[in-house]
């Protein structure tokens, strides 16, 4: 059984002459292929979006541990300056406890 091809020249197909079948697929695939663009670019302005989240969320995240820090030393300061203040007062009492 023989086939008919494209390629033969006795297949004439008025539409496909004319570019009317041609112009049919090439709109439909230029149509899927800007579907596609469209649902890759939302992806990615989403991503795009949470990038800058998670920036904003590390930013924050290091100026609380920069206020976590000075906070940690200023208590640690006091802590060092009351103990000191502590051994004063004991020496003043045991001093006192003698006289």
């Amino acid at each position: 059984m023989q086939r008919n091809t494209l390629l033969e020249p006795n297949n004439f197909i008025p539409q496909w002459e004319a570019g009317g079948e041609e112009k049919k697929e090439v709109s439909a695939t230029l149509k899927a292929l800007r579907q596609k663009y469209d649902k890759t670019h939302k992806k990615f302005l989403l991503k795009q979006q949470e990038l800058k989240d998670l920036q904003h969320q590390y930013e924050k995240a290091g100026e609380e541990e920069m206020f976590l820090k000075e906070d940690k030393d200023s208590k640690e300061c006091l802590k060092s300056e009351t103990k000191e203040n502590f051994e004063t007062l004991e020496n003043e009492h045991a001093f006192e406890k003698l006289t």
